[in-house]
């Protein structure tokens, strides 16, 4: 918990290892955000906790019922693209460490493309920590740091991402993206509060989150 509450703590933004020895995947089935982070959430502070329910549900469902081509006939219920939103949210959440063990993961590959999955793994994580030379006078044994935005999301990017899109698409994926990565977060810091809630219950629980990027 007090992690949390050091106001002078760098976290740099990186992309979750699934393969690391220093911390372990979310399981979003032992800490779901409509069961848990939600309620915790909403005792705290209600009017938030609903605001951001329907933030996440406007988010993911809103649709014009096309792709690209505006001309889809609507009264044959034009294009079903929930699929390839939901791909969109779920692997950012993906990238963020948390796992749903109901998603079937193998739709990422069916619905994002490789150039599509490289944006937004980009817009999760744009500035970086970049190696950097060590000055002199400096610890050459340790590795030196510094935040860098080489992988900053350019119109380029915004023009290129993988599939014809109109730009207010482009904009909704940028939505959905910036969403999932919000929600990511409070549910780190949500069940850091649970654990930290129920640590006389629960003494010996592991704390999967603790690791030294937080």
């Amino acid at each position: 918990m007090g992690r949390f509450l050091d106001m002078t703590c760098q976290i740099e933004p990186v992309l979750f290892d699934c393969r690391s020895s220093r911390y372990r995947v979310f399981s979003v089935d032992e800490f779901r955000w409509e069961d848990d982070a939600s309620a915790l959430l909403s005792k705290c502070l209600p009017e938030l906790s609903e605001a951001l329910e329907d933030e996440y549900a406007e988010t993911l469902n809103f649709t014009d019922h096309s792709f690209f081509d505006q001309t889809t006939d609507k009264l044959l219920g034009g294009a079903d693209t929930f699929a390839f939103r939901q791909a969109i949210w779920y692997y950012t959440l993906r990238l963020c460490g948390l796992l749903h063990q109901e998603y079937n993961y193998r739709n990422l590959s069916k619905y994002l493309n490789t150039t599509m999955a490289t944006y937004i793994r980009k817009a999760c994580h744009g500035i970086t920590m970049a190696e950097v030379p060590a000055q002199e006078g400096a610890d050459i044994t340790q590795p030196h740091y510094c935040l860098s935005d080489v992988n900053k999301i350019d119109k380029n990017d915004f023009d290129n991402m993988g599939f014809e899109l109109r730009p207010e698409e482009r904009c909704h994926i940028n939505i959905i993206i910036m969403e999932a990565c919000k929600q990511a977060k409070l549910m780190y810091a949500l069940r850091a509060v649970d654990r930290w809630e129920r640590k006389d219950e629960y003494p010996d629980e592991e704390d999967e989150g603790a690791d030294d990027r937080f």
